[in-house]
């Protein structure tokens, strides 16, 4: 979409964003960084106004943590209406 536009009315940044929530398989997680490092490669030769990003959570806030270390439930169908707030 962003190819179609004529150069001058490319003037929004794109953000193209994605979440590793340090839970998916070696395979997944790595196929993400793959597709990542393409897009963000093609596009200074494309000339896009596009911005990559991957964020990662806090060390204090993974899934793990909150599982493990505060008792949070584990996911289920009722999931995350049986979760603690707040």
């Amino acid at each position: 979409m962003l190819l179609a536009l004529p150069p001058r009315l490319r003037a929004r940044r794109v953000h193209v964003v994605a979440n590793d929530t340090l839970v998916e398989s070696p395979v997944i997680a790595s196929h993400l960084q793959s597709v990542l490092d393409r897009i963000a490669g093609s596009i200074d030769a494309l000339r896009l106004p596009v911005t990559v990003a991957k964020t990662v959570p806090d060390t204090d806030h993974t899934f793990w943590v909150n599982l493990i270390g505060r008792g949070y439930p584990s996911p289920s169908r009722m999931f995350p209406a049986g979760a603690p707030t707040g």
